[in-house]
């Protein structure tokens, strides 16, 4: 019979109470656990017990509780090794406290001092009743199958190092072992899952309830303007030991740092600015120098110790009350930790624990305020442990109802509860969703799929393998990077959000029509994105984006830095509207970081588990969906006009504008053969159908060559058409019809009153327009030279008479300050003409657009108006810049689209690559406006809005008319 199970009878279980000394609460528990659970299962169990509820007497009883053949006890330092070893080897705990007689023979206990050596250790192992090791030792052993056959019982101290490799591979070895795992906090640094079902947990609450867990008390230090933080401290923490000390306390005091360099300056600061006695102790020192400084600690020869974090872990010295932090821990785990070492209340002459650190309010510890001058710490820790160990139990249950889906590649060891990813999600509205559809195929290799039905959420791993950027040789070596994504549907709210590591434009939609259904979907407009701030205080704007709705020398303006909504004023308003936000703020109970863009995405710069972002989810979708929701961060970026969701379509939209991806990348078309042709988006000639403007749509004409057909846009900002013959664009390495690419890169509308229209928002104008200037409209005498005011241009059947454009010409040619002259007409063009004169250190580029009266009187020409009025601001574009422009003029020539009547390329080019500025003008040619009549309302708005976008654009200084 082996020396637990015989023993087994001899084990009393004393409870403690004021008149005697026994088992406690938490270890009676504990005990009782550990026998109920071994009775029926032989999986890894977990156990946790806060720091000074004596794990280490349960850790001994558990062997004769379940008459273990022989134990393997696997410690995370040799000073906690040698003092389990010494524990065990004497029984002292045990009998002390009644569990044993004094008559119970003791263990035989071996310490496993070096890495396993078969000929050294195999017979000592073989002979005792419980080996004690650190992993690096017991991982030897473990893989010689003899001697680990040997162990039926494994116990682990500290077990949330469990997760290391080292650790998990000494429990995958001893495969054939119970295996019995103690920690006081069941949660890592890097977030990783214990591998063992808690099966108790003793509350901090109750630890410091029965006296187990002692007074905490914080002591913050405020630092002068010119005082040093290492010696303030370390004067305070002199203080405070003295007064202990007279108080009748025998407290120890511990240094706290981040290295052992700044350790070792901190041991020079408190010798020389205080009486304190103290000696440093860090990895680089021997055992048996450790050894030596804790005797010392002991015997009151040194006051305390100066250490990074050694004697933070598995440590038992009570009289350790006293700590001086000089650098706080990074996580709560840490910092949990290493309170519960000063916490213990097994000592005689100890009064409360006491931490002392600068007051720092803006140092946050998992969104928590430490080291604040109000923190309460006795109850603040406190509650934070229990909270965080329940949150941890919730999220195991909470992951056990995703169930795989299909065949499973990726490593059964994975585990969803190792999974903390970044807050981030495109959101869409939807009220189709089906959880049971298959996950999309995104050109990437699906590892594992994870669904829980309950909770409407997917989870998906998945892979994709390319060249390393050195490899020319393709198969021979590959980088696998592994993508992950989690999709989560909210019924309530009707919103599917999707998490996804490979942001792409078309994973998003592929993903959204796998489980929704093809365009069965909508991004969320950006008046109600907006509203993930409602409900927010105190708002500091780090990160912003503005889109600027006039100016085309800065489309887009992006701000970072403490607080960039202090560079908006009340005039940014009549210039720009929200692009996105990225933002710190304060909930009701936590700060946060969140943000927001046009695009339909929110995202923090939080990491959590899968529960908590889903939570996150859900919380914003309910924010997104709250018609009541009002925002105010109180701050300037609250003068920025919001787009409004538009409920119909306004009739005085009088143009459009491609989106600015597709004038600085413009896509090539396919030809009618379905080759690649040098012609591009802006090639084709698209007009609105102002007379089919509805409430519900806008109707377009798009024409190239010979082919022409109409398309639609409805109220949500997508593009449709009954033709089933388009236009066919190249995206990459996709094919898009032109009504697919207008889908991807939307057209802006603008009304006369300078409303933007973008998907289904409208972003109204705080500009206030004047009435625009008459003298602006110079007469041309047109019947000087022989011109049809209603003929643009020549053609074949024309060729007799002189068209509008062909005056332009003349009247350029006329003046000699032109010193380039440039004829562009035809689609995707610049201008009808183009006239350049240089001068004044400045390059002066002017734009003149034409188009015929169509109308029997002056002032009637809508239609014509709106069209010339948008060609004009369109053409902007090229003036943002020189590079642009230079480009541009190369294409259209090399094309044979674009004609210098005077000047030549070469030259153009060489004028636009010297350092001088180039300024614009912009010229609508429109004989059937004069400003001898009475000038419509109609019309009159759109004179006003175009001349305030042109001369308020950044790029061009003046605009006028040449009318009659």
């Amino acid at each position: 019979m082996y020396y637990f199970e015989q023993n087994y009878d001899n084990i009393r279980y004393p409870k403690s109470n004021t008149k005697n000394t026994g088992l406690r609460n938490a270890q009676l528990g504990a005990i009782h656990a550990i026998a109920a659970f071994f009775s029926t299962r032989n999986d890894p169990a977990l156990v946790t017990m806060p720091t000074g509820t004596g794990k280490t007497a349960v850790m001994m009883i558990a062997p004769y509780l379940l008459g273990a053949k022989k134990v393997l006890i696997v410690t995370p330092t040799k000073l906690v090794r040698s003092q389990i070893a010494e524990d065990f080897k004497s029984l002292v705990i045990l009998k002390s406290i009644g569990v044993f007689n004094s008559e119970v023979d003791n263990p035989r206990i071996y310490e496993l001092k070096r890495k396993y050596d078969y000929n050294k250790h195999r017979n000592f192992i073989k002979d005792c009743d419980v080996v004690v090791s650190t992993p690096q030792c017991a991982l030897t052993f473990s893989k010689d199958e003899e001697i680990r056959e040997l162990f039926d019982f494994i116990i682990v101290d500290e077990a949330h190092h469990e997760p290391a490799i080292t650790w998990r591979n000494i429990l995958s070895n001893m495969v054939h072992s119970k295996k019995l795992l103690f920690t006081a906090t069941p949660f890592r640094l890097d977030d990783k899952k214990i591998k063992g079902e808690l099966i108790y947990n003793y509350p901090l609450s109750f630890a410091f309830r029965d006296g187990i867990f002692g007074e905490i008390k914080f002591i913050p230090v405020d630092i002068g303007k010119d005082e040093d933080k290492d010696i303030e401290l370390a004067k305070v923490a002199e203080g405070v030991f003295f007064n202990d000390k007279e108080a009748g306390f025998k407290h120890c005091l511990m240094v706290r740092t981040k290295s052992r360099n700044e350790a070792q300056k901190l041991l020079s600061i408190y010798q020389r600015h205080t009486k304190l006695k103290l000696e440093l102790v860090d990895s680089s020192r021997t055992k048996k120098a450790v050894d030596e400084t804790i005797l010392k600690l002991k015997t009151s020869e040194i006051d305390g110790v100066v250490c990074v974090d050694m004697m933070a872990e598995g440590f038992d010295f009570p009289n350790l009350k006293i700590a001086a932090i000089h650098t706080p821990h990074k996580t709560l785990a840490t910092t949990l930790q290493f309170i519960g070492r000063f916490a213990r209340t097994n000592s005689d002459k100890i009064g409360s624990a006491k931490f002392i650190a600068v007051n720092d309010e803006e140092l946050l510890i998992e969104n928590k305020k430490l080291f604040s001058s109000d923190a309460v710490w006795q109850d603040l820790i406190v509650n934070l442990s229990d909270e965080k160990i329940n949150n941890d139990e919730e999220d195991k249950e909470y992951l056990k109802k995703f169930q795989s889906q299909g065949n499973t590649i990726v490593n059964e060891e994975f585990s969803l509860f190792s999974v903390r990813t970044n807050y981030h999600a495109r959101i869409y509205r939807t009220i189709k969703f089906d959880i049971n559809k298959t996950f999309p195929d995104i050109d990437q290799i699906i590892e594992k799929v994870l669904v829980s039905k309950s909770d409407n959420t997917i989870i998906a791993v998945t892979s994709e393998r390319k060249l390393p950027r050195w490899s020319t040789n393709d198969g021979v070596f590959t980088d696998v990077n592994y993508n992950l994504f989690v999709i989560h549907y909210q019924e309530k709210t009707n919103l599917l959000f999707i998490n996804s590591h490979k942001k792409n434009e078309k994973i998003y939609e592929n993903i959204a029509d796998a489980f929704c259904g093809k365009n069965q979907y909508e991004k969320i407009i950006k008046s109600n994105i907006h509203r993930v701030l409602s409900n927010l205080t105190g708002f500091e704007i780090f990160n912003s984006g503005l889109t600027n709705r006039i100016s085309e020398g800065e489309s887009y303006k992006t701000s970072a830095g403490p607080d960039v909504s202090r560079a908006i004023d009340s005039s940014s308003g009549q210039l720009y509207s929200p692009g996105h936000v990225f933002c710190k703020a304060q909930s009701a109970d936590a700060n946060l970081t969140i943000g927001y863009s046009s695009s339909s995405k929110i995202w923090s710069s939080a990491y959590g588990t899968v529960k908590e972002m889903i939570l996150w989810f859900d919380i914003n979708g309910e924010k997104i969906t709250n018609k009541k929701a009002e925002v105010k961060t109180h701050t300037n970026y609250d003068l920025l006009p919001m787009p409004k969701e538009m409920e119909k379509i306004p009739s005085n939209i009088f143009m459009f504008n491609y989106s600015e991806n597709s004038y600085l990348n413009p896509h090539n078309l396919f030809s009618r053969e379905q080759h690649l042709s040098n012609d591009t988006i802006l090639d084709i000639d698209i007009k609105i159908q102002f007379d089919s403007i509805k409430d519900n749509r806008i109707c377009l004409k798009a024409k190239y060559g010979s082919k022409s057909y109409l398309l639609c846009r409805d109220l949500a900002g997508r593009y449709s058409t009954s033709e089933k013959d388009e236009l066919f664009l190249k995206v990459g390495r996709e094919k898009l019809s032109l009504t697919e690419y207008l889908n991807q890169y939307p057209l802006l509308f603008f009304t006369s009153d300078l409303e933007v229209i973008t998907g289904r928002e409208i972003t109204k104008s705080s500009s206030s327009l004047s009435a625009f200037d008459l003298n602006k409209i110079k007469r041309i005498e047109w019947a000087n030279y022989n011109t049809d005011i209603t003929l643009e241009f020549r053609s074949s059947k024309t060729m007799d008479k002189n068209s509008i454009q062909d005056t332009i010409g003349d009247l350029l040619i006329e003046n000699e300050d032109n010193v380039y002259v440039i004829f562009d007409h035809s689609t995707g063009e610049i201008a009808d003409y183009i006239a350049i004169k240089l001068g004044g250190n400045c390059i002066n580029v002017e734009f003149y657009h034409a188009k015929g009266m169509s109308s029997k009187h002056f002032n009637s020409s809508v239609g014509d108006i709106y069209e010339v009025m948008g060609q004009c601001v369109k053409s902007l574009i090229w003036i943002k810049s020189k590079a642009s422009f230079e480009k541009k003029i190369k294409e259209r020539q090399k094309s044979g689209h674009c004609e210098f009547k005077r000047g030549t390329l070469d030259g153009l080019a060489d004028e636009l690559s010297k350092n001088i500025p180039m300024r614009g003008k912009i010229i609508a040619v429109q004989p059937s406006l004069t400003s001898s009549k009475n000038i419509p309302d109609k019309i009159g708005e759109v004179l006003s809005a175009v001349n305030f976008k042109i001369n308020n654009s950044g790029v061009a200084n003046e605009f006028i008319i040449w009318g009659s």
